[in-house]
């Protein structure tokens, strides 16, 4: 009688029935996920493998065995205990809000360097909260000596952090995002990636690394803004012989019938002088420039014969 009226009975039966019902359930859970293919199978296999025994054997010493909290070993398994939370935290985090999201949405499109400050300060305050719980560290202190030594770093590394803190100050008023489009001046190409210490832009032709503190000092042009602006501008030559209105005709023509205009765009062709015609074509991307010029190209050599025009002064027999 006495067994059934103390309290870590009940706990030890507990724990004896509900982790063998919560590992069969996880389990399925794990299988469905697998065959779905779901970002979340990972997690829930950490949940079933490490998380859900070592709280059951933390309850069995605790509750069961009535072992102090202030125990060495209580306290080790209660810090693994932690940290297995704080990774499933974090892993959960990004699979479900940033590793789903939809292609082109505000998540998909927000800069690495983002997220790397948002897991920092979700592992500083876990950390900071197993400290002060478990290990009973007072934190105002080691608050207080992190800020000592960050203000004696900061002095020493003024000129390293100063072009750290510009970086990130053009990264937060974000001028631009993951899969725009730049025109630095040494470098024109696709956004495909932001970190701590530089832009990589894809340049058609190789990876060019910017580092923030060199675009934060410097200007630069945003193709990809506003979006659907973006216009290609195509120079040919012709035979000072031939009539003006026809090529502007012929070029606005062959612009008109080309898969990349944009929907609504109507393109210009306007003599420049010199023998030299300018043509302006309406795009939604810079990424279809181009395709665009060289369909362009292509398809004005065709078009100029059959109009008898000397592209780029050519003197054929055709």
């Amino acid at each position: 009688m006495n067994v059934f009226h103390s309290s870590w009975f009940y706990w030890a039966v507990g724990i004896a029935v509900g982790l063998p019902v919560a590992l069969i359930l996880l389990t399925e859970l794990h299988d469905a996920l697998v065959r779905r293919n779901s970002r979340l199978a990972r997690q829930v296999r950490l949940l079933r493998n490490y998380l859900l025994p070592l709280g059951a054997l933390l309850l069995l010493l605790v509750q069961a065995s009535q072992v102090p909290a202030r125990d060495i070993s209580v306290r080790l398994l209660t810090t693994v205990f932690g940290l297995l939370v704080l990774l499933l935290l974090l892993s959960g985090l990004n699979a479900t809000v940033f590793q789903g999201a939809p292609e082109k949405s505000w998540r998909r499109r927000l800069p690495a360097i983002f997220l790397d400050v948002a897991r920092f300060a979700l592992i500083g305050v876990g950390l900071a909260l197993m400290s002060s719980y478990i290990w009973g560290v007072r934190i105002s202190g080691l608050f207080t000596a992190l800020g000592v030594t960050s203000v004696v770093i900061g002095l020493l590394l003024q000129n390293s952090v100063g072009q750290i803190v510009s970086g990130l100050f053009m990264l937060f008023e974000q001028p631009f995002r993951i899969d725009d489009w730049l025109d630095t001046g040494t470098a024109r190409g696709r956004v495909v990636e932001v970190n701590w210490r530089a832009v990589h832009i894809d340049t058609g032709s190789g990876m060019r690394i910017m580092p923030n503190s060199m675009l934060a000092t410097t200007s630069f042009t945003n193709l990809s803004r506003p979006p659907g602006a973006h216009k290609l501008a195509m120079t040919t030559t012709f035979s000072s012989a031939d009539p003006p209105d026809r090529i502007c005709a012929m070029l606005s023509r062959v612009a008109r019938a080309l898969p990349q205009l944009k929907a609504g765009s109507v393109p210009r062709s306007e003599p420049l002088g010199a023998a030299e015609y300018r043509t302006t074509i309406g795009l939604n991307s810079p990424a279809d420039a181009g395709a665009a010029k060289a369909t362009f190209l292509r398809w004005a050599w065709y078009a100029a014969r059959r109009e008898n025009l000397h592209l780029d002064d050519a003197d054929d027999d055709f």
